[in-house]
């Protein structure tokens, strides 16, 4: 069944900012790319920020992006949807939260929502190319990294600064309030934010069901049906600055509980009481994050950056019943160590490595996936190099992946990865650049080990393994022109790009 909704929305945000002096807005802020070492890459790379990100800024991060150029979004409802970058998704897009993992569950179904808040964002960056190994083997389609200031990294500006942004909207009676405020005393930084909205059912015209032989007796039109949500998180941090580096950390919590939007289902023998509208998410994420930064003044060795994220995740998919059909859990953490080093025969860049574990577990009536245990060691290395004909990267990665399950045969392989591009300049202040990649990805838990039914999709879901099939890793061959002008009165970029991935692995309907 494929149909189409058409949302009619009048939105409305306020939003209350310090001001600055009249030589400050004479100036245009500097945009710096704070997921790669380099602030210049040759993919393209898509920036949101300042009053860009104010206006496109949606409930979700799927949303935000969805009419950026070459991003669409998956949907399952307006809580829960995702980006989708040149056609892929899941975990062939890496999300990031201020460059290390979001350490959710939402590349497992399209119904888990991200734990990143949009709204809390100061900057949004989708990156493509050789920086995008930084981060791991799996982002074929490109890394988004959201940066929202919850550790600081530079010295307060004033004893106390704040914002207030207010939202609303008609189409799903929206009522949103977030809210800032920074400060510090002399080495001493300090950040808090918080967020809470709430949705009703969206106002649709017509019915949500387009075919009529399929829709029930009692569908009533106007009214995507389960399509509410209730969304509340704060984001609290701490740094001390030196003039040569910071040290901080942060905790933070998101707490979300949302429908699930489809079609009733007829539910044979004993009748069980209904107290809701349809099945409904119950999510609950707490983070704790440690970053620091070192530089050297050293010929050789210029910074030494630690990133560390862990968090306890649950959440819980409720029959409309009130009965917790399955309760998904994920503690995770990840710890990243990167150094960049000075130039060494013309070539600047950074090398380092990557630890990740990750303890998954569904459990419940209808879990579809058993416990899992993760474990993956990544090293890696980017570089760059400007010559006079013009500027090249590269980059390559080593990674090995161990799944551990407690029904099925484990999994361990090794990942290679390697990405190279350059930039031309070309006539009319023009560059061309030119990239290519070969990468290989490793399955994840929910494409091995899978084995049940999934209440969000409606479907059975069998993994290659439970189904005692090959697992083997997927490979990605990768190749990209571009055009792009960015002086001048007009300012423009264009690309063709050609993905050739062998081992592709996808949902197969039985």
């Amino acid at each position: 069944m494929k149909s189409t909704l058409l949302i009619n929305t009048l939105w409305i945000t306020l939003g209350i900012f310090t001001s600055a002096n009249a030589a400050d807005k004479q100036q245009p802020d500097e945009v710096v790319v704070t997921a790669a070492p380099s602030d210049y890459l040759l993919q393209p790379t898509q920036v949101m920020t300042g009053g860009e990100l104010l206006l496109k800024a949606a409930p979700t991060l799927g949303e935000t992006l969805a009419n950026e150029p070459g991003i669409s979004s998956s949907y399952f409802g307006p809580a829960s949807s995702r980006p989708i970058i040149r056609g892929l998704s899941g975990s062939r897009v890496s999300m990031l939260s201020n460059s290390s993992s979001t350490l959710d569950v939402s590349d497992v179904s399209p119904d888990h929502a991200t734990t990143v808040e949009s709204l809390l964002a100061e900057q949004i960056e989708i990156i493509r190319g050789p920086a995008t190994l930084l981060f791991g083997s799996s982002a074929a389609g490109g890394v988004v990294n959201v940066t929202d200031g919850r550790i600081p990294q530079q010295p307060a500006e004033k004893s106390i600064s704040g914002a207030l942004e207010v939202r609303g909207d008609t189409a799903a009676d929206e009522q949103t309030f977030v809210g800032r405020l920074d400060g510090g005393a002399e080495n001493f930084a300090w950040h808090v934010s918080a967020v809470d909205r709430e949705t009703e059912n969206i106002d649709i015209p017509g019915f949500a069901t387009a075919d009529p032989a399929e829709r029930s007796d009692d569908e009533e039109s106007g009214t995507l049906v389960n399509s509410y949500s209730e969304t509340d998180g704060f984001n609290l941090g701490v740094s001390w600055v030196g003039s040569r580096g910071y040290l901080g950390a942060s905790v933070s919590e998101l707490n979300s509980l949302y429908g699930l939007p489809g079609p009733e289902e007829e539910e044979e023998g004993e009748e069980e009481p209904i107290l809701y509208e349809g099945p409904f998410l119950d999510l609950n994420q707490t983070r704790f994050d440690v970053r620091g930064e070192l530089q050297f003044d050293d010929k050789t060795l210029e910074s030494l950056k630690f990133v560390l994220g862990a968090n306890d995740y649950e959440h819980k998919e409720i029959e409309p019943s009130g009965e917790v059909a399955t309760t998904f859990v994920n503690d995770q953490w990840q710890a990243r160590l990167e150094a960049q080093h000075a130039s060494i025969v013309g070539l600047n860049g950074t090398f380092g490595f990557q630890v990740d574990h990750r303890e998954l577990e569904a459990v419940g009536e209808e879990a579809f996936i058993m416990p899992t245990e993760t474990d993956a060691l990544g090293l890696f290395i980017f570089e760059e190099r400007d010559a006079d004909w013009g500027t090249l990267q590269f980059g390559a990665r080593i990674e090995s992946l161990e799944h551990e399950n407690s029904e099925y045969v484990d999994y361990d392989d090794e990942a290679f990865s390697v990405s190279a591009g350059v930039i031309l300049p070309v006539a009319f202040n023009n560059e061309l650049t030119l990239n290519l990649s070969r990468t290989e990805r490793n399955p994840n838990a929910e494409e091995l080990y899978s084995n049940g039914a999934h209440i969000a999709t409606r479907q059975f879901e069998i993994g290659l393994l439970a189904n005692d099939g090959q697992a083997g890793k997927e490979t990605s061959l990768n190749y990209e022109v571009g055009v792009k002008r960015e002086t001048g009165d007009i300012v423009w970029e264009a690309s063709a790009f050609y993905y050739d991935i062998d081992d592709f692995v996808y949902q197969e309907l039985t």
